[in-house]
């Protein structure tokens, strides 16, 4: 039984050094997403493709958790499109949505 505890509390501990935050990637746009890649605003250290390569058809959503250990909330996306196209979105603020969504 201490040992579950203990187990529980280092959990939690390790989870509050490294929250994340629930982010819904809304595709509304005509064109379907290839991959997204997320990094802590203007670092330009892309993570890996967050869609793990299932990618992301028009009017469709997917439920991303982003990590965020620092508590910053600011991002910069990067995404790219199956036509070939990609475009970045800078400084985008995850704390203050749930939601995202790509329009044309």
């Amino acid at each position: 039984m201490i040992a579950l505890l203990a187990m529980a509390s280092f959990v939690a501990i390790a989870h509050a050094r490294h929250p994340t935050r629930d982010l819904n990637l809304v595709n509304s746009s005509r064109t379907a997403v290839a991959s997204f890649f997320a990094a802590h605003a203007g670092t330009e250290q892309w993570d890996v493709d967050l869609l793990s390569r299932r990618g992301l058809q028009p009017n469709h959503f997917v439920q991303l958790d982003l990590e965020d250990p620092a508590g910053d909330c600011r991002y910069d996306f990067k995404l790219v499109f199956t036509d070939g196209t990609s475009e970045i979105r800078r400084n985008v603020d995850i704390c203050a949505m749930r939601t995202y969504t790509l329009s044309d």
